[in-house]
């Protein structure tokens, strides 16, 4: 199995906007850079970091969309379903990226990319050229070098900084997630949901963390799979990249997955 619509969007930092996030109600408020307001909300008993970019060309293999004006949500948790006493989650934000492998990962590939959102798993090519990310395979970091998040806060505070930057500085981002059309319903089918994306368009992306390593989580088996990872590349006027990858501390790196 995998994650439903694995894409990569790519799009102008300039183009962001509708920044917000929700805080755990112990947490009380918080004010971010730009004035952006976070407070409680409880949107599925799931806390995210959010916001709008745009994405208005939607690259299905062969078949380009094109919808005029579209706001794609990017929702990136900073709290897991289950983390009611701690977050739960595990970051690695790296700067002045450097690629140890181009054939495993390449951002030259990323930067030849027109700006819209590109299926990924249409077939095999993607990952023999590069462009799927996968935390074990790809050779970008050690796992080992994820940090526990200490409160919602601290990490809001974080990814802020990441954004704010890309946004300020009109930076390309690439982001990797899980893509959801418009008018979806958690009980639709695969191919309902591309039919949605034909006719409707898409409404956002999530899963911008790993997505394989559930040991621990049987709901989320069905998930499961390699070169789907979720995760941020930002690539800066002055050729410098930053990374933003998350996981959850449930996820682990055991020799059958390492193996697959």
């Amino acid at each position: 199995m995998a994650i439903p619509i694995y894409v990569l969007c790519k799009a102008k930092g300039s183009s962001i906007s509708d920044i917000g996030s929700e805080i755990p109600k112990r947490e009380g408020h918080q004010v971010l850079e730009g004035n952006i307001h976070c407070q409680y909300e409880k949107i599925g008993g799931v806390f995210h970091y959010h916001f709008k970019i745009d994405g208005e060309n939607l690259y299905m293999g062969e078949e380009s969309l094109y919808f005029k004006d579209r706001k794609v949500e990017i929702q990136i948790n900073v709290r897991s379903h289950e983390g009611r006493k701690t977050p739960k989650l595990e970051y690695l934000f790296i700067d002045n990226l450097k690629i140890k492998d181009e054939e495993k990962f390449s951002l030259k590939k990323l930067e030849q990319l027109d700006y819209g959102i590109k299926l990924l798993n249409c077939g095999e090519e993607n990952k023999k050229e590069g462009m799927a990310l996968d935390y074990i395979r790809s050779n970008l970091f050690n796992i080992g070098e994820f940090k526990s998040v200490p409160t919602t806060i601290d990490l809001n505070e974080e990814l802020h900084k990441y954004i704010m930057d890309a946004k300020e500085e009109d930076a390309d981002l690439y982001i990797f997630g899980d893509l959801y059309p418009m008018e979806c319903r958690t009980d639709f089918t695969l191919e309902e949901k591309f039919n949605l994306l034909r006719e409707k368009g898409p409404k956002g992306i999530h899963d911008i963390h790993m997505n394989q390593g559930n040991c621990d989580e049987e709901k989320w088996k069905k998930d499961e799979g390699i070169y789907q990872d979720g995760g941020i590349f930002i690539h800066f006027k002055d050729d410098s990249w930053s990374a933003i990858f998350m996981k959850f501390e449930s996820q682990k790196i055991t020799a059958e997955l390492v193996e697959q």
